[in-house]
C-alpha cells in the first residue's frame, strides 16, 4: 500500500511546479534527442553498414545501444549510458549480451 505523505497547503504550489518542470524537462530531453537519433541512424546506414565483418563485442552494438538508451531515457541520460557502455569496450572485457537497463539513475553506476 502506498504511503500517504501529508503536504502542507503552503507547499502544494511548489510541489505542483516541481512536477510540471520534471515533466517538461523529460519531454525537452526527448525532443533534443531526435537529431542525435537521426545521426546514429545515418552512421549505422552509411558507415557501420559497410563493414563486412562484425567487430562489436556486445549485442546490441554500441550504436544501437545508444539509440535505444536515448529513446528510452532521453538525450542526457542516454548519452551517459552510451558513454559508460563504450568505456567498458576494452580488450580485457569479454562482451556478450548487454541490453539497455530498465531503470537508470545517473548517480549510481550501471552494472553489467
Amino acid at each position: 500500500m502506498p504511503q500517504v505523505v501529508f503536504v502542507p497547503p503552503y507547499q502544494k504550489p511548489f510541489l505542483i511546479i516541481r512536477q510540471i518542470t520534471q515533466i517538461i524537462s523529460r519531454g525537452f530531453s526527448r525532443v533534443l534527442g531526435m537529431p542525435a537519433l537521426l545521426l546514429i541512424r545515418l552512421y549505422q546506414y552509411l558507415l557501420s553498414g559497410k563493414k563486412t565483418t562484425r567487430r562489436c563485442r556486445y549485442t546490441p552494438s554500441c550504436s544501437e545501444y545508444a539509440y535505444q538508451a536515448i529513446m528510452k531515457f532521453g538525450l542526457f541520460k542516454g548519452i551517459q549510458l552510451a558513454r559508460e557502455r563504450i568505456s567498458r569496450c576494452t580488450p580485457d572485457h569479454e562482451g556478450g549480451h548487454d541490453p539497455v537497463p530498465a531503470n537508470y539513475d545517473c548517480k549510481s553506476k550501471h552494472s553489467s
